[in-house]
Formats: C-alpha cells, sequence, structure tokens
C-alpha cells in the first residue's frame, strides 16, 4: 500500500509533536505531571 503525500506529512507531524512534547517533559515536569492528571481523569 503506497501512502499519499499528505498521510506522510501528517505522519511527520505527529511525530515531531511527539518528540516536542518528550523535550518539554525533560524542562518542565510539573506541567507534564499536571497534563498526565488531566488525560487520566478523563477516564
Amino acid at each position: 500500500m503506497r501512502t499519499t503525500p499528505a498521510s506522510r506529512w501528517a505522519w511527520r507531524a505527529a511525530a515531531l509533536l511527539v518528540l516536542a512534547i518528550v523535550f518539554a517533559s525533560y524542562f518542565q515536569p510539573e506541567l507534564m505531571r499536571e497534563l498526565a492528571t488531566q488525560v487520566w481523569n478523563c477516564f
């Protein structure tokens, strides 16, 4: 199955977003803990 340029762009954008979140977690652990708590409260 071939991927379209739009789907490749979307996967790259998602990967960059995940990397940015991981990078931010090293510099602001309190913020990441708060976001994790908010996500956990949704369940």
